[in-house]
């Protein structure tokens, strides 16, 4: 494992506190803030996530069941995260065109409308990889916004 990134993907379903998440943990150099959040049905059907926010790099593990299940790569500051300016799945990913371009077509596409219980949903592609799913948001101008590294 060369890069955040490969570190990321590695540590999808390992436990907390396995070689595999402290190694991580270490990569990531800043002590995360830890909460823990009850989880609603639609976006967290296990009933909680524990979360390790890295906000200074741009990261966010969210583990449910005590393992790693997703993470969410910043790309531009939100939620008080700075953004995320570590290695992606391929190289230049700056806005959608890129991205398909880089990656091919995605396995699904959503947002980009309304939604009533969310308001405005921002434009998303996913690509299905042998073991995880990527997910990559982007701003309503196509830039990149967000990218989920999911177990699946």
């Amino acid at each position: 494992m060369n890069t955040v990134w490969d570190q990321l993907v590695a540590g999808l379903r390992m436990p907390e506190g396995s070689t595999n998440i402290d190694a991580l943990v270490a990569a990531l150099a800043e002590q995360p803030e830890v909460a823990e959040s009850p989880g609603d049905a639609v976006s967290d059907p296990d009933g909680h996530t524990r979360s390790y926010m890295f906000r200074s790099t741009g990261v966010e593990l969210g583990f449910r069941r005590t393992a790693l299940n997703h993470a969410h790569l910043f790309v531009r500051p939100a939620q008080g995260y700075a953004p995320y300016t570590g290695p992606l799945e391929a190289a230049d990913l700056r806005d959608r065109r890129r991205v398909e371009y880089a990656l091919g077509a995605p396995s699904a596409v959503g947002g980009g409308m309304p939604s009533a219980l969310r308001g405005y949903v921002l434009p998303w592609i996913k690509y299905h990889r042998a073991d995880h799913s990527v997910r990559y948001e982007f701003e309503r101008d196509g830039s990149l916004n967000k990218v989920t590294i999911i177990a699946e």
